[in-house]
């Protein structure tokens, strides 16, 4: 029997293995979706207290044959007190995964929150640099030392995808997600909190340099000219230069600006240094600074997905990044990082929200499901279903547009952390 088919059946027909559908409303059943596979007893005693005449099961996402139907005589029934108690439990989790979304969802608008004013005093910081460089310094290590602060204050912080709306307007919006990717990879690598401060200035004062770049060529979509190439490989000694005119800031930092775009294996500029003669805090800058560009590249067509992102660093890059920081940088994002949309096994698609730490590919997703308002969607914590797998990442196009509509993928991706952004569920 195809899956084209309307596979149907009774109630009496029901067991544990079964993948069946729902045909009711959000508020009609206690179950968090409308289409899983029965896992339980629990499941299955409340399943067939719905009064159903009729169910709809998909026999390739099945684990066992529906039981022959009973016939001349009514299929037992579980006693009151167990219905009761099946159908409570099932309530109460239901209830308790859309307090998990709604949860989730005033994380993303504190982090919202958070992530504008980080980058309007970022922004402040750049105006006055070369007005008044005391100022502006002082400004810069106060929001550094705010995330530093933050990010050892709380281990259970965990990167926060961010609204497009909000990823997608402040001029800032790079020089901030470089700033928190490598500080998220400089936690994971166990760096104190001195060599922290020393990172986060470097990495949010890193392409100084640019405002020396004429917009022509910053702006510029096609390929640039070798001319133009030389020209723009030529920011990080820009900004070094610059960055020596700013009283008090640290050797450290001016090394992250001038060696940023060094690559371990020698093919980086302006130097072509490699191996440990790049600090080590310039090779986490590095690592931050390829992975925002792939996904938030000029040319927004270009973008990579985060998944895809993180694969051309892994594969087509490794030689260019420290190896041991760049696994540890995989191992902060995630195989699937926030961001990622993505096919589970049953069929279900959804994108990324939080990271699993413990296990890469079992990160917390929002689903797609048309029969649950947008507002109450339910975040699938993939530790809990060990039977269901991410089978593939996927871009936007590949799916519905009304599936796009309701998980909304950023068109730019930003990060930021919060306490509530931990592992949901």
């Amino acid at each position: 029997m195809s899956d084209a088919q309307n596979s149907t059946i009774t109630p009496d027909q029901l067991c544990v293995g079964l993948y069946v559908t729902l045909e009711l409303g959000w508020t009609e059943h206690p179950f968090a979706f409308r289409n899983f596979k029965i896992r339980n007893q629990r499941q299955l005693v409340a399943l067939k207290a719905l009064g159903l005449n009729k169910l709809k099961y998909v026999p390739s996402k099945s684990d066992a044959q529906p039981l022959q139907p009973v016939a001349g005589a009514a299929a037992p029934t579980a006693a009151p007190a167990e219905v009761k108690q099946a159908m409570e439990e099932l309530w109460k989790e239901k209830h308790a995964r859309i307090a998990q979304g709604s949860t989730f969802r005033e994380a993303v608008r504190r982090s919202d929150k958070r992530y504008l004013r980080t980058t309007e005093s970022a922004k402040h910081v750049m105006r006055e640099l070369f007005v008044r460089p005391a100022e502006a310094l002082a400004g810069a290590r106060e929001i550094v030392g705010d995330m530093v602060q933050y990010f050892l204050a709380d281990q259970n912080l965990a990167v926060t995808l961010l609204s497009d709306a909000v990823a997608s307007e402040n001029a800032q919006r790079h020089n901030v997600n470089v700033m928190v990717l490598s500080l998220l990879l400089a936690r994971g690598a166990g760096l104190d909190a001195e060599s922290m401060k020393l990172l986060g200035l470097g990495a949010l004062f890193h392409d100084i340099g640019m405002s020396k770049v004429p917009g022509t060529i910053t702006g510029k979509t096609e390929p640039l000219t070798a001319a133009e190439r030389h020209y723009h490989e030529l920011h990080p000694v820009y900004g070094a230069e610059m960055a020596k005119r700013i009283p008090d800031l640290q050797p450290e930092a001016v090394d992250i600006i001038r060696h940023h775009h060094e690559s371990a294996d020698g093919s980086g500029f302006p130097a072509h240094l490699s191996g440990e003669a790049i600090t080590r805090l310039t090779r986490i800058v590095a690592i931050a600074d390829a992975y925002d560009l792939y996904c938030n590249p000029q040319e927004e067509a270009k973008a990579l997905a985060p998944a895809e992102a993180m694969t051309h660093l892994y594969k087509a890059d490794r030689n260019r990044f420290d190896k041991q920081l760049l696994s540890q940088f995989i191992r902060c994002m995630g195989i699937y990082p926030p961001g990622t949309l993505v096919v589970l096994s049953g069929g279900a698609v959804g994108i990324v929200v939080s990271v699993n730490s413990d296990n890469l590919l079992q990160p917390s997703l929002l689903l797609y499901d048309p029969t649950v308002p947008r507002n109450d969607a339910v975040i699938f914590d993939m530790r809990e279903h060990t039977d269901v797998t991410v089978v593939r990442a996927v871009r936007a196009n590949a799916l519905p547009p009304q599936a796009v509509e309701y998980l909304k993928p950023p068109r730019r991706v930003s990060f930021f952390v919060d306490d509530a952004g931990r592992r949901i569920g």
